[in-house]
């Protein structure tokens, strides 16, 4: 036998050597097939264990980030829990009666503004008073505004009455790691044009909260000038102050109907009445009015992210909240921050309020849970876009939008 002959192989070994010939394989494979399958075994046993090792991890993150969440619908004590909370906020901004409980909140009130952005001799009521939120270093969006749709010929022809026009002015924080000796020095190109407001906050995201409140802190307490609305807006969205206006002029005479059984809602809304009435409870704009307009894109069923605390670290960090600082399944409605009109009246009471509302660092969602304690029912506009392209952007003319809406709304009206 020579040496590059093959060992003769002892078919005896095998138990059935017929049915390897049936089935197409030779005896010597089969050794090979059994020792692949056993790999296979365990290669399909590790993804097993790997993947119920992280149903577990996500199950025990769901119980850690959800357990003690409390139904929303049952009850909604955030506090300041106090019986009769709008009518204890009416006692305190007016100082009457025997007035009998502490205010817990004075983050907004003990803040000094650096600059404040007034005329000494501004006498001038205003329709459209228009706050833009935005920061130091955003020179070009200001800019932007100043020649768009904030030029000072649209502020004049957006009225809501024949003699009131409509005002613009921006307010900021300050840069963190900044050291300078006047405010001067921080907008050394926008300093003639005065429409700046600076607080003395840090300006960066998580204390946005305290940039919307300074906002209204800043109309109610600072601005010399009457008014009849708010818009609080951020600095990267398109408005249409024309349409907007006539929008407000006629806001008393329309009417409005109470919106209940929206998906997925917790609470009513206002929703604008369509042709075909229905058993919804109708209310007029003047009516919502004498209590106070709170209006924007409302967000009627929005849950809290909860920030994890096991593998799944990639939450956005600046939504993530903890059951100890809210312990509800869903948020209130609300409008989003880049975009929110306000009443005069509305104005007043949400600074007020303020004083009895813990702080929350999401600044829109903490303004509906004021409005949800003030008892405001937010009113839905369909014609304010506050994020990104939406296809029911071509359904209504927009007031207002994100500025990469602005090609596809814009180009309609």
């Amino acid at each position: 036998m020579g040496i590059f002959s093959p060992k003769p192989l002892k078919l005896s070994s095998y138990q059935n050597p017929i049915d390897d010939v049936k089935s197409g394989w030779g005896p010597c494979c089969r050794p090979v097939c059994a020792r692949t399958g056993g790999r296979r075994r365990e290669q399909i046993k590790r993804v097993a264990y790997v993947l119920l090792f992280l149903s577990l991890v996500g199950f025990l993150d769901y119980l850690s980030t959800t357990w003690g969440e409390i139904e929303i619908q049952q009850e909604f004590g955030y506090p300041l829990n106090i019986p009769n909370f709008p009518e204890v906020v009416e006692e305190f901004r007016f100082k009457v009666g025997n007035f009998a409980y502490t205010p817990i909140n004075f983050k907004y009130s003990s803040i000094d503004y650096i600059h404040k952005a007034l005329s000494k001799n501004e006498k001038q009521a205003h329709g459209l008073l228009v706050l833009v939120k935005s920061a130091i270093k955003n020179f070009e969006k200001r800019e932007s505004i100043r020649q768009t749709w904030g030029q000072l010929q649209y502020l004049e022809d957006a009225k809501i009455d024949d003699n009131l026009p409509s005002k613009l002015l921006f307010i900021c924080g300050v840069p963190r790691n900044s050291d300078f000796d006047s405010v001067e020095e921080l907008f050394p190109q926008e300093w003639d044009k005065n429409d700046i407001i600076v607080a003395d906050f840090l300006d960066e995201y998580g204390n946005n909260t305290y940039k919307s409140l300074l906002a209204l802190r800043w109309a109610s307490q600072e601005f010399q000038s009457d008014f009849q609305y708010l818009l609080l807006v951020d600095d990267d969205m398109y408005v249409d102050l024309v349409n907007l206006s006539t929008y407000l002029r006629n806001f008393p005479k329309r009417t409005f109907e109470e919106k209940t059984n929206l998906p997925g809602s917790q609470f009513p809304i206002y929703r604008m009445s369509t042709k075909y009435k229905n058993n919804h409870t109708l209310i007029t704009g003047n009516n919502i009015l004498q209590k106070g307009l709170y209006m924007g894109q409302i967000y009627w069923n929005a849950t809290p992210l909860r920030e994890s605390y096991f593998i799944f670290q990639a939450r956005r960090r600046e939504w993530g909240v903890q059951l100890g600082d809210y312990m509800y399944n869903f948020y209130p409605p609300y409008a989003p921050g880049a975009a929110i009109i306000f009443s005069k009246e509305a104005v007043h009471k949400f600074y007020y309020a303020s004083f009895f509302v813990k702080h929350f660092a999401i600044d829109d969602v903490y303004l509906g849970i004021i409005a949800k304690k003030l008892e405001l029912l937010p009113v839905h506009n369909p014609h304010f876009y506050a994020w990104y392209p939406n296809r029911e952007i071509q359904l209504h003319k927009p007031y207002l939008s994100h500025y990469r809406n602005a090609l596809i709304g814009y180009s309609i009206l």
